[in-house]
C-alpha cells in the first residue's frame, strides 16, 4: 500500500508518446495558429480552444479598423500555413485581407 509520503513511479519509457489535453483561450492569430501546429507537431493531442465570440480572429471580429490597409502579401511569412498568391494591388484593404 502507498502512503502520501511515499513516491509512485509508473514503469514505462520517458520519451515515451501519452495522451496530453490542452486548453488554447482565444481564437485570434495565435490560437487559430495552435490549432494547426499543436496536432501537426505533437501526438496524442486532444486540443479544446474557447472563445468568447460567435466567431473566430479575436481582435479583428471585436473592433472595426476604417481605412485600415496592409502594404505587405504576407502580413506574417514565418505562420505561412495557406499561401494567397492573389493579391492584386500594393496596398491591400482590410475588406480584402479578411
Amino acid at each position: 500500500m502507498v502512503t502520501k509520503w511515499q513516491a509512485v513511479v509508473e514503469e514505462r519509457p520517458v520519451d515515451g508518446k501519452r495522451p496530453l489535453r490542452v486548453i488554447c483561450v482565444g481564437a485570434g492569430i495565435s490560437g487559430i495558429i495552435t490549432a494547426i501546429r499543436f496536432p501537426q507537431r505533437i501526438p496524442n493531442l486532444e486540443l479544446q480552444i474557447y472563445e468568447k465570440n460567435s466567431d473566430i480572429t479575436g481582435t479583428w471580429f471585436e473592433n472595426r479598423y476604417p481605412g485600415c490597409a496592409c502594404g505587405m502579401q504576407t502580413p506574417m511569412p514565418e505562420q505561412r500555413i495557406i499561401s494567397n498568391n492573389g493579391f492584386l494591388n500594393q496596398i491591400y484593404p482590410l475588406t480584402h485581407i479578411n
